[in-house]
């Protein structure tokens, strides 16, 4: 029987391919391979310029490039060869498919550090034109495929039970330490995607995890254990061990990867040779179906490493050649890393995860316009296009313009940074250029980090990448913590500090810049906005979160907007006022400043009397508000502005007032004494600064209210 442990390749094999990556897979695995295939590798680019050089020299190519952009830049390369850590591989796809100079990628496994990132690859491929590809080289081991045509024709029946055990000891790598992996996203992820590669996707998965006693950096999956749950009954089992026994420690070691698959009508077995010494092992397979008398057991020289990744390669290549799609294409590939994914939620949760919904929530999470908003029905990314203010609108505008100076694709983050600068004026940038940035700085940072594209054509209207339309979604989260009803470039930039790992992040790490502190700086300038006090200000919180849950520490109070049912006419109407005066002042709040205007500009009850004895009027008072806060830009919204949490929480102290008093309703002598409780806001400073004394007015308003207490 053709055991077809050889894997197809293209007619055509003088693809230029370009190798990003320098290491040992890339010395010992891609590049041998590609040799004896007869594949044309012409580049080798790294970060180590002098380890490519020695690459090229020991591989016979011709051309080391001084950077990765270099290679990027180049219109001649047609395949790129991504061998780079899981953590830096989704940066350098963007890159290509913003210049979009390739016709192929084939990416490392995993395609990113997790399903997101996976996704964000998958999504920049498409949108360029770009077929991408994912060098899940297990399944070109020659045991794993020879046991796929036993499968294909038959031979052991259906499938029963199917097992893959590693009791092996890996080279784990520098990065590893710093993500927190150890065996599920590096070594468990080849044998998830063999048993999808045999057998389709399963209905559920079941892992128990624990970490390896040898492994120094922290890590949780060091021992992995999973049971695939198929819907005919099929149940696979793998054991992922990297401890094996104390094999370093002093105690003789029995190192393999062994699989075995039981069908109705026969049994195949093998071994793979990749941890045998030499790592160039050729693997091995014994099969029998009912009837026969022994094992059969093929013979070949081939192994996994590194004769495998030719067939990664060579499948790819087809797919460029005939223009279908790549065996392990991206939309493949993002099943094994729900899969994945599956495995470490099932660990941490103690259950059995259901595959189909669990894709449909990580899908839905992940993707970059979630069908999912805050009850509008629109993608969160369109919702907030709705929202934002014409001066954010102006930022997006600046980006595209940005982006077309690069000759990208996309437009990116670092291009809506750039965007902010180039605005010139706003919170976002006030922040910023505080921080010592400008236009130039920051236009000629993003430059050494994502590079100027060859000067191209794209369609007139550049889009935005799924990083793009995360962050608008971040935005609009963003503005919703702080019920802001409008999106300003203070949100977008509150965003593009929240995606961490970007262009962006990296950008102002180069600049000097510490994100957490700009945070802080950024709310800072919110909070003389949003009408926060001094103390609060000191403190700079890391996220506004702490801001709001601060506002409203001394007291377990709602921060929802009180019903009004019994909120006198009087009260209400001081209430409407108070938006009216938020409006004249061009604010998208109503703080607690503008409730002690519309009490004022009301003219009459408890409130308004109590404050003329105390000598203000709203001529004063709006004078001194002005001081506290200065009026915002004329950008009109069509949303209802919203009370801030301080008027919030001073709106709940005015309901304890009035049941303090017994009062079954809330008028506006309740309002004020809320206010004066509440304390902190701009209101509190007002009234300090025109001095008024709190318990006096206190005492005024109880006197008001009850001539004759004697109070």
């Amino acid at each position: 029987m053709d055991m077809q442990i050889q894997p197809p390749l293209p007619k055509k094999r003088d693809f230029r391919i370009g190798i990003l990556g320098s290491g040992f897979v890339v010395n010992e695995c891609h590049l041998p391979a590609y040799r004896k295939a007869g594949f044309n590798p012409v580049a080798i680019a790294s970060r180590n310029r002098q380890k490519a050089e020695q690459t090229a020299q020991r591989h016979g190519i011709p051309k080391v490039y001084d950077s990765y952009e270099d290679m990027l830049d180049d219109p001649s390369i047609e395949v790129l060869d991504i061998a780079v850590p899981p953590h830096a591989q989704l940066k350098l796809i963007e890159r290509a498919c913003a210049r979009k100079t390739v016709r192929g990628i084939l990416a490392q496994k995993p395609l990113g550090v997790n399903y997101k990132e996976a996704v964000d690859a998958a999504a920049f491929c498409e949108q360029a034109g770009i077929v991408l590809s994912v060098n899940q080289n297990m399944r070109y081991d020659q045991s794993v495929r020879a046991a796929k045509t036993l499968l294909q024709n038959g031979v052991i029946g259906q499938p029963v039970f199917a097992t893959i055990e590693m009791r092996g000891i890996p080279h784990w790598m520098p990065w590893q330490a710093e993500l927190g992996w150890a065996t599920l996203r590096i070594m468990s992820i080849h044998h998830l995607d063999c048993f999808r590669y045999w057998f389709g996707g399963p209905e559920g998965i079941y892992c128990s995890i624990r970490p390896d006693p040898r492994t120094k950096f922290p890590h949780t999956d060091g021992i992995c254990t999973y049971i695939l749950e198929y819907a005919d009954g099929l149940r696979c089992v793998g054991i992922d061990d990297t401890w094996t026994g104390p094999a370093k420690e002093g105690c003789p070691s029995d190192i393999y990867v062994r699989w075995r698959i039981e069908g109705l009508n026969g049994l195949a077995i093998g071994d793979i040779g990749w941890c045998r010494d030499p790592y160039t092992t050729p693997s091995t397979i014994k099969f029998a179906s009912n009837g026969d008398q022994g094992f059969h057991e093929p013979k070949w020289t081939e192994s996994w490493f590194p004769d495998a990744f030719a067939g990664t390669m060579a499948q790819l290549l087809i797919a460029l050649e005939t223009g279908t799609e790549p065996a392990i294409s991206a939309a493949d590939n993002l099943k094994t890393m729900a899969l994945v994914e599956a495995a470490y939620a099932s660990a941490q949760r103690f259950t059995s995860i259901n595959l189909g919904d669990f894709e449909a929530q990580e899908n839905q999470e992940a993707t970059v316009t979630p069908k999912q908003s805050s009850g509008t029905g629109q993608p969160m990314w369109e919702e907030a296009w709705n929202k934002l203010t014409p001066r954010a609108r102006r930022v997006l505008a600046l980006a595209r313009k940005e982006a077309d100076l690069f000759h990208h694709g996309f437009i990116s983050p670092e291009h809506l940074l750039l965007g902010i600068m180039a605005l010139g004026n706003g919170p976002a940038f006030e922040v910023l250029a505080n921080s010592g940035l400008n236009l130039a700085k920051v236009r000629e940072e993003v430059e050494k980090e994502v590079g100027i594209c060859p000067d191209q054509k794209s369609i007139a209207n550049i889009p935005y990448s799924p990083r793009v339309r995360k962050v608008l979604a971040c935005a609009a989260t963003e503005a919703k913590n702080l019920n802001h009803t409008y999106i300003g470039t203070e949100h977008i930039l509150l965003a593009l500090l929240s995606e961490g790992d970007g262009a962006v992040a990296q950008v102002l790490k180069n600049l000097g810049v510490d994100v957490e502190k700009t945070r802080a700086d950024l709310i800072q300038v919110m909070n003389r906005v949003m009408g926060a006090s001094p103390a609060a200000k000191s403190e700079k919180p890391g996220f506004f979160g702490q801001l709001l849950s601060k506002a409203t520490a001394s007291e377990a109070l709602p921060l929802r907007e009180p019903a009004m049912n019994n909120f006198t006419p009087r009260a209400q109407q001081a209430l409407a006022l108070a938006r009216k005066e938020a409006d004249l002042l061009n604010h998208h709040f109503v703080g607690t400043e503008h409730v002690l205007l519309g009490l004022i500009a009301l003219g009459q009850g408890v409130a308004v009397t109590v404050l003329a004895k105390l000598g203000l009027n709203l001529e004063n008072v709006r004078e001194e508000v002005e001081k506290q806060i200065a009026s915002g830009p004329d950008e009109k919204m069509i949303d209802v502005i919203r009370y801030t949490p301080r008027v919030k929480k001073a709106l709940a102290l005015a309901c304890k007032e009035a049941k303090n008093l017994k009062h079954t309703f809330v008028g506006t002598e309740h309002i004020l004494l809320g206010l004066l409780q509440e304390g902190d806001g701009v209101a509190g400073r007002v009234l300090k600064n025109l001095g008024v004394n709190a318990e006096q007015t206190r005492l005024e308003i109880l006197r008001e209210l009850n001539p004759n207490s004697g109070k």
